[in-house]
């Protein structure tokens, strides 16, 4: 999928310390039990990962990886208000620029 945003950068994920203080990035649960299954041969669809019970955020920041349709994505039980505010918002100032509704 191309889209007319690839030469926007994606945002930096938090670095701190892990329990073993090493510097790390922060991980997202969901694409390290994805790992964790590919790597076992298992199939995963995304029911399963619905049912895990992973946080709200790496919910949202998963979504967000996949390229989810971003109105549809503040229609998702996970997406807080405030997000959901945000991305309607972006919404708008990209339908202002490119004149289509």
């Amino acid at each position: 999928m191309s889209l007319k945003i690839d030469e926007q950068n994606h945002p930096m994920q938090p670095i701190g310390l892990d329990e073993d203080d090493k510097i790390r990035f922060k991980p997202n649960e969901i694409v390290i039990y994805l790992l964790d299954r590919a790597n076992k041969g298992i199939k995963t669809n995304m029911n399963d990962i619905a049912v895990e019970g992973f946080s709200e955020q790496d919910q949202m920041q998963f979504a967000q990886l996949i390229g989810y349709t971003a109105n549809k994505f503040c229609d998702l039980s996970y997406v807080d208000e405030q997000t959901s505010n945000e991305v309607m918002n972006n919404i708008e100032q990209i339908k202002n620029l490119a004149n289509f509704s």
